[in-house]
């Protein structure tokens, strides 16, 4: 069966894009490199006067992910096994059609490296700043039909 995979991951993103209402959720990623001369100084927080544009960048994730919190359960077994997750953990299945997009867009070799470039900060819904702690994908016939990446909570501020 060579395509059974690819139906199934297309099922999932219609799925996602039609039958999933909610927020929006977005990939953020930094738009400046890290000096490490100021984080051997101890500066949490050094301004830019270079003129340079400093910041972050979200992009959309399209079909829109399922969230879903971590269970106690699950919690407990991670603490347990020395993996550092907090109350409020969330899980995050994430279309492999927007992976496979964002891999070719960005040039990347892999695409595991969408979520661990070092540009990434975390997945942001909801005043929620989700940052990754590990990633699993879902084969399909040897195919990847989605990623599940595990996922630490930080409330942002309304600024």
């Amino acid at each position: 069966m060579p395509f059974g995979s690819f139906g199934i991951r297309r099922l999932l993103d219609a799925h996602q894009n039609f039958l999933q209402a909610g927020l929006p959720v977005y990939l953020r990623l930094k738009d400046f490199t890290d000096n490490p001369a100021i984080d051997e100084a101890g500066f949490t927080f050094v301004p830019s006067v270079t003129g340079a544009f400093v910041g972050t960048q979200d992009i959309l994730i399209q079909p829109q992910p399922e969230i879903k919190l971590v269970s106690m359960h699950t919690l407990a077994m991670a603490q347990s096994a020395g993996v550092e997750l907090r109350d409020g953990a969330r899980k995050v299945t994430i279309s492999h059609s927007w992976v496979l997009a964002r891999q070719r867009q960005m040039g990347y070799s892999t695409p595991q490296q969408v979520f661990n470039d070092s540009s990434v900060v975390g997945i942001v819904s909801d005043n929620l700043l989700m940052e990754v702690v590990n990633m699993i994908h879902n084969d399909i016939y040897g195919n990847i039909v989605s990623w599940v990446l595990t996922c630490n909570t930080s409330e942002l501020s309304k600024a």
